[in-house]
Parts: C-alpha cells; structure tokens; sequence
C-alpha cells in the first residue's frame, strides 16, 4: 500500500510499473493499492492512459484517514520510495511512524533519512536505490516470505513504534530541556 500525495515527493511509476511486469512475466499475485490519487492521476504519472487495475495496481482516490488507517493496517507492507534529495533527509516521514504502529513493515530505499529506522528484515526491508532490479528482487522476497517469519515481523514492528514514538522515551530530555537541568 501507498497512502499519500506523492506530488514531486515520493516516488511510485518504477514500483507500479514493477509491479505490473512482475504480474505478467511471472504470475505473482500480488495487488498494489494506492490512496490519496485516484485513476486519473495515475495515468497522469505513469505517462499513458493504461488500466491498471488490471494490472493489480488500484488507485483509490483521497479517502478519509479512517479508511487509510484500515487499509494500511490491512496491508502486507508500506512502500515509501523517494529520491535521495535534501527533503526527504530532513525531518521524519508520518507515512514509516504510522504504518509501523500499526504492525506493517515498510519497504522503502536507502536515502539516510527515515530509513535508518528501518532494519532489514526486521521492520521491514531497504534496497539501494529505485532501479528495477532491486524493485524486483524485493517484491520477490516479500512475496516468499513464509507466514511464520511475517508474523515475527509485523510483531516487531509493533515492538519498535512502541519504544520510538512513545512520549515517554523524550520525557526526561523535553523535561531537563525545559527547565535546564
């Protein structure tokens, strides 16, 4: 699942284009549902006007947060892939902090942002960069991964939300900051 405005931000048209191939060369079943541009804005993206809901690529539109939140705790993995730019290093991306609370792993590529939270295999998964080898062989793995092993996972992911986000982790330094300690 994506859940966003992908805007000049992150990036989607090498996984939906991976995706599709994938679907047609292999036969992996696997369905790709993204939230926050609908159809149109997808064709937009991809540069063609392809249906790609047959593709197993399903662009739902701007749908309440409640519906976001169901469908990414629903999901197997989030997918947050950017371009190593200053942006995407400087502050924390909502989409990773969300989608691991609620016990679903993140496949994102390395920028040394956001990322850095993610351990392999752990959390989630991280490749090098968006090009389609890489972008193949995760899907691939995620693919293969037995329901044992993605059950530990998402447990995990849970587990590092847990301590990560939690207030009581700053407490101490927001305290001591506040009153000079």
């Amino acid at each position: 699942v994506y859940a966003g405005s992908p805007g000049g931000k992150d990036i989607l048209k090498p996984f939906v284009k991976n995706i599709s191939e994938l679907r047609t060369s292999e036969g992996l079943n696997i369905e790709f549902h993204i939230y926050g541009i609908n159809p149109i804005q997808l064709s937009d993206i991809m540069g063609n006007q392809d249906d790609y809901s047959k593709m197993g690529v399903f662009a739902h539109g701007r749908v309440s947060h409640d519906e976001v939140v169901d469908a990414v705790s629903q999901s197997h993995y989030t997918i947050l892939l950017r371009y190593p730019e200053r942006y995407a290093k400087a502050g924390y991306s909502t989409k990773v902090a969300e989608s691991l609370s609620l016990g679903t792993p993140v496949i994102c590529n390395r920028i040394g942002g956001t990322d850095l939270d993610i351990e392999n295999g752990t959390n989630g998964f991280v490749i090098p960069d968006t090009d389609d080898n890489n972008l193949k062989g995760i899907i691939r793995t995620v693919c293969n991964i037995e329901a044992d092993k993605y059950s530990t996972i998402r447990k995990k992911c849970i587990e590092y939300a847990s301590k990560r986000y939690s207030p009581d982790t700053y407490a101490r330094n927001l305290l001591n900051f506040i009153f000079c300690q």
